[in-house]
């Protein structure tokens, strides 16, 4: 398995108090592993395992690698309208 671990900025961290300058807020970084064949992937936010939806850095890793298919597990019953 041929795994990439790339690392991205998240959203503003808008919980942490800003310093009386000016400074923008602190930004957080998570990793990604994305497996090149399967195109499965894992953030260390755990996001998508707690919310079932993909966070912002697995967006950015599948536009990156230009996956246009996302795997089917990821791919939740719940969003089909016809199912039965």
């Amino acid at each position: 398995m041929d795994d990439r671990v790339l690392s991205f900025w998240s959203k503003k961290d808008k919980d942490t108090p800003r310093p009386r300058s000016n400074a923008p807020p602190k930004k957080r970084e998570y990793s990604v592993k994305l497996d090149k064949f399967s195109h499965e992937v894992e953030c260390e936010c755990k996001m998508f395992e707690t919310t079932s939806l993909f966070c912002r850095p697995i967006i950015q890793v599948y536009d990156m690698y230009e996956v246009i298919k996302v795997p089917e597990k990821y791919v939740l019953r719940r969003w089909f309208k016809n199912l039965r």
